[in-house]
């Protein structure tokens, strides 16, 4: 959004008009970098995040020479996400203090101070009057409140469908079944409170599978909103839903998609921290099958759930782990922690996946690649 008096200028890298983001959001350019930057200045430049944005400002030579100038002229540069690595290719402000997604961590903490808050600012001397940075404490808030206010909530509906035919012959009438859940969303930076491709990838897959949920004991681990374990309960499974048990607003996010669902009365919602072995996971019981949703989108937890789901595996010996991924990088790998572990994958195939209902699969993973995982134990 544009404050009063202020001219943005939207650049694009790649050529094109508009650039398609990870949740299906377009933002359309105003111009191509290399017009953008002729023979003009600004006062920040700001780099979006994303990691195939990220790898293109590094790459170019011209976003390089923007950042330089923009650092000679002691004028404000941001970069979100994963692009501080840009900073870091066109070395930019080397040895001030940083921060940026997780998994970049490696990459910048050698040559600048790195910082785990959310939002650093250093600044260039000269500039330090010019900007407010409130770094008094943040006022608590309560569950689904933002201070004094309630967090906008924007409720998504799934339809799930399917054709039977009732009878043998070829003239027997086709019978569609169909089931409805309702997700709300908040308007908050928390990635659990977003369905994020892989949850409707993975409750289309249980949906279908239907009749073998029925009277299984399900687990959903990182349910997030979670979708696929509520449709398993409307199914008739019987569900356990968890997050992060450092997370107690995700835990009560988890109990209104429950409630608005009508099933907050037949799953159980528990805490457990990937890593952690808290008493919560010991008192789960007996398990048939475990899911979860995009789970693998950060490498620095990839080990710490592949012990979570090791373990339980091993108190649940017949049990299996389905999961669907999300691929953001062909170096992110769990298969040398797979065998570290005792465990076995293998990748179930989508290509068939909605044809009975009529669902496009590349409308419904967002035009991601998105994988589905089988995960037991190593035999």
């Amino acid at each position: 959004m544009e404050a009063p008096l202020s001219r943005i200028t939207i650049a694009g890298v790649w050529d094109g008009t508009c650039v398609k983001c990870s949740r299906n959001v377009k933002i359309c350019t105003d111009a191509l970098f290399t017009d953008a930057t002729q023979d003009k200045s600004y006062d920040i430049v700001i780099l979006p995040g994303g990691l195939n944005g990220s790898k293109a400002f590094t790459s170019s030579a011209e976003v390089g020479r923007l950042l330089q100038k923009q650092d000679k002229e002691n004028k404000l540069i941001a970069a979100i996400c994963a692009a501080p690595t840009a900073l870091k290719t066109h070395n930019i402000g080397k040895g001030k203090r940083i921060t940026s997604y997780p998994s970049m961590k490696k990459e910048l903490c050698d040559d600048y101070e790195y910082c785990e808050d959310k939002v650093v600012v250093d600044v260039m001397p000269g500039l330090e009057e010019s900007i407010s940075h409130d770094t008094s404490p943040r006022p608590t808030r309560a569950p689904m409140s933002d201070g004094d206010r309630a967090v906008p909530e924007q409720v998504k509906r799934f339809v799930f469908r399917s054709r039977k035919t009732q009878g043998r012959a070829a003239q027997d009438d086709e019978r569609e079944e169909s089931l409805e859940i309702l997700i709300p969303e908040l308007l908050q930076a928390n990635y659990s409170f977003y369905t994020w491709p892989c949850a409707p990838v993975l409750a289309w897959y249980l949906w279908e599978n239907r009749e073998d949920l029925v009277g299984k004991r399900v687990l959903e681990i990182g349910a997030g909103t979670s979708l696929p374990g509520i449709l398993a309960s409307k199914c008739g499974a019987v569900v356990t839903l968890s997050d992060s048990a450092s997370q107690p607003r995700t835990l009560q996010h988890i109990k209104r998609c429950c409630e608005l669902n009508g099933v907050v009365d037949q799953v159980q919602i528990v805490g457990i921290t990937w890593g952690y072995f808290l008493s919560s996971l010991f008192s789960l019981g007996q398990l048939d099958l475990i899911i979860g949703s995009d789970c693998f989108y950060e490498p620095t937890v990839f080990e710490d759930i592949v012990v979570v789901v090791a373990f339980l595996l091993e108190k649940n010996p017949c049990a299996r782990f389905l999961c669907t991924y999300q691929e953001r990088s062909a170096d992110w790998s769990i298969e040398h922690l797979l065998n570290k572990w005792g465990l076995s994958c293998v990748h179930i195939a989508l290509d068939s996946l909605g044809t009975n209902s009529d669902v496009n699969l590349h409308e419904l993973m967002q035009d991601h690649t998105i994988h589905l995982l089988d995960i037991q134990r190593a035999e």
